[in-house]
């Protein structure tokens, strides 16, 4: 079999998703191909799965756009209203909430699987053809198509090649494009608990001298919990039985949340900076953690990966409308230049963040505490930290900007 395309995209997340979708309201045709089988339907019934998101505002009004938000809220999201940054080791402390930023909320906490599920059945439904158990073997770029072969024999031709197919991305590998990386010599432990007290719709963070940890709200008083922790402790700390961890929880957390106990499963993954050499090749784009991967203790990946979603979208429809081609070089470096920016500069923010709060020395210590202080106490700079974290630090893609909700 070999069926022409607009665009083909390998990957079957939420960042290729959401692109996916974006481009076939765009009036794009789209074949979505995923290695995975099909996923059960979300159950709102069930209990939360362990990965969640902190999506921004910018990323709902996206999220709306392509009329998946309300869905979401209404089956099961959490806003967070305020955020609360402190560190172990100096008594430093920044508070911020939706007031500094002029909005309803700083963010909502997802689970994955509910946003993924809302864009699978909104892609589908509006004319696009998702292909699951689907993996790509090969790729030919051509003059004006490319063509790409699936381990079951068959091919699929377009104009572009669209990889959103994770941090060992085959597309990547395949179009030969390298990687800066390295790892934090941690890994991030997730899991759901209890909290004795209420968390106040706040999103609290802590820095250890080991990594951060942070609270996210959640219904009730359930929080889901990502620590960031040294290589050299996760295996004891998970090897830990629930009321164990629950107490090291507590501890970890200086019972802010008063007593800390555990109510699932739980979680570890590796934590690495990973950023591609070049976020474009012919006929090839890469969105997503293909392209990018960084610490998690900003909450920032998964808005990044939107919002690589949501400015091809902007670019290739700006192609279309000209007559041009959507991956000729000069079309891709407009996608590529702006994306490149904005994640150095958030990968160096986050790389910064994690080394300073790290870092033992007593003046270091000092200063970042003074510098949490200072931030909380000026409007402007905790205006602008609070922007930063809600994603609104910069322009923003057509379909991420208010006049959209």
């Amino acid at each position: 079999m070999n069926t022409r395309t607009d665009i083909i995209i390998v990957g079957g997340g939420m960042v290729g998703l959401s692109a996916g979708t974006a481009l076939i309201k765009a009036g794009f045709s789209v074949v979505l191909l995923d290695a995975a089988p099909p996923p059960p339907a979300f159950d709102a019934g069930n209990e939360y799965t362990l990965r969640v998101s902190a999506i921004a505002p910018a990323t709902a009004r996206f999220l709306q756009a392509l009329d998946v938000w309300p869905a979401i809220l209404d089956t099961r999201a959490k806003a967070y209203e305020h955020m609360t940054v402190w560190d172990a080791d100096s008594s430093g402390e920044l508070n911020f909430d939706r007031l500094d930023i002029g909005a309803d909320a700083l963010g909502h906490i997802v689970e994955n699987a509910l946003i993924a599920d809302q864009l699978r059945q909104q892609f589908v439904a509006c004319g696009g053809v998702l292909k699951h158990d689907s993996k790509i073997a090969g790729m030919t770029p051509r003059e004006r198509s490319v063509t790409v072969d699936l381990d079951c024999g068959s091919k699929l031709r377009a104009d572009l090649l669209v990889g959103a197919d994770g941090a060992g991305s085959t597309v990547r590998q395949l179009a030969a494009i390298e990687t800066k990386q390295h790892g934090y010599q941690q890994r991030g432990l997730v899991t759901m608990v209890e909290t004795e007290l209420g968390h106040d719709n706040t999103a609290w963070q802590r820095f250890l001298p080991g990594g951060p940890i942070a609270f996210l709200p959640l219904s009730g008083r359930r929080c889901s919990i990502v620590w960031s922790l040294p290589e050299d402790r996760i295996e004891t700390i998970m090897a830990l039985d629930d009321k164990a961890l629950g107490n090291a929880l507590t501890q970890a957390s200086d019972a802010r949340l008063g007593t800390i106990s555990v109510a699932s499963q739980r979680a570890a993954f590796p934590l690495q900076y990973q950023v591609a050499d070049r976020f474009i090749a012919d006929r090839c784009v890469l969105i997503g953690d293909a392209a990018h991967v960084v610490h998690p203790l900003a909450g920032l990946g998964a808005n990044l990966g939107f919002a690589d979603a949501a400015l091809l979208h902007d670019v290739l429809v700006s192609a279309k409308e000209l007559g041009r081609d959507i991956a000729e070089p000069t079309t891709l470096r407009r996608f590529e230049r702006p994306r490149r920016s904005e994640v150095a500069m958030t990968s160096r923010f986050v790389d910064q963040i994690n080394h300073l709060f790290r870092a033992q020395h007593p003046l270091l210590r000092n200063l970042r505490g003074l510098g949490l202080s200072l931030t909380s106490n000026l409007s402007p700079l905790r205006a602008l930290f609070a922007a930063h974290a809600a994603g609104l630090a910069s322009d923003q893609p057509t379909l991420m900007r208010p006049h959209r909700v």
